[in-house]
């Protein structure tokens, strides 16, 4: 956290991707190596309420890890060498948001569909796009001379915070909600 201070909304993104990413295919992959969803299974637990969890494991991660992010802030605040705090306003943290959910979005369904082992593959260059992908495409975006880019940012330099947060609050749950349907066509009809 502490390494990349100058780049605030940056920091942020990877503290709490970094977070969710430690902990989350750590569930799957706990699951897969102990059979815990044969045994979940037999008990009256449906399919669904299985794959509506994961969804949950998400936000809650995300609300655990801006629990533990700004704690640390606080606490860097009062460390004996040179600190800046981090701010987060609302858009950086529905980006952050935005950004987590959409990540798992694309990999729980093939998660549920083939397992995590199998998955692991799509996960690692995804998680590696976030790194080298991100920044690229930033660069393409603000470089770009593309009609429908110029006018997106404009409307993001028109509007105001809030705006902007909601319109990422609500493509998240969009993204989810869609994500969430295609994991439960997927997850019915995995065998075990």
């Amino acid at each position: 956290m502490f390494a990349f201070q100058r780049f605030i909304g940056l920091t942020y993104l990877m503290a709490l991707f970094f977070y969710a990413y430690a902990i989350i295919p750590e569930c799957f992959e706990q699951d897969e190596k102990n059979n815990s969803e044969k045994v979940v299974l037999s008990l009256p637990v449906s399919r669904k309420d299985i794959v509506v969890s994961r969804y949950l494991l998400v936000f809650i991660t995300i609300i655990i890890g801006n629990i533990t992010f700004f704690t640390l802030n606080f606490i860097g605040k009062y460390l004996p060498f040179s600190y800046e705090s981090i701010s987060v306003n609302s858009p950086l943290f529905a980006f952050v948001v935005f950004y987590i959910v959409l990540f798992y979005s694309i990999c729980f369904p093939v998660m549920f569909k083939v397992g995590k082992h199998k998955a692991r593959g799509l996960i690692f260059v995804l998680f590696f796009a976030t790194f080298f992908g991100l920044p690229t495409l930033i660069n393409a975006i603000t470089g770009s001379s593309n009609e429908l880019l110029s006018r997106i940012l404009s409307f993001a330099i028109r509007s105001s915070n809030m705006q902007i947060t909601v319109i990422l609050l609500l493509l998240t749950g969009l993204v989810c909600i869609t994500s969430l349907l295609v994991s439960l066509l997927f997850y019915k009809q995995r065998e075990f």
